[in-house]
């Protein structure tokens, strides 16, 4: 696997055309040669849905279903939310 991958490093990949970087990732995920953590890194998240569906009694019913974001996610929002309140304290201040 590290000779594969030694010699796909060396193929020149035009910008916009990641499709052998995205084969090279499957085998090492099918090969186990990720561990949990590079994984995730590697796979992209879930996107968060407006709205789950269930069938339940031959009728489609809109599930409750609370968001829970990831610590990566949090933190990222709580960034912004730092940012954007010291934009509007520079704005009002201004």
């Amino acid at each position: 696997m590290a000779s594969l991958e030694a010699m796909a490093a060396k193929i020149p990949i035009p910008a916009g055309h990641q499709s052998l970087d995205n084969l090279i990732l499957g085998l090492k995920i099918g090969l186990n040669q990720l561990g949990p953590d590079e994984l995730l890194e590697a796979l992209p998240g879930q996107k968060t849905a407006a709205f789950h569906f269930a069938v339940d009694d031959d009728a489609l019913k809109v599930i409750d279903q609370p968001l829970r974001p990831s610590s990566r996610e949090k933190d990222m929002a709580m960034g912004a939310l730092e940012v954007a309140v010291e934009h509007g304290e520079y704005v009002i201040g201004g």
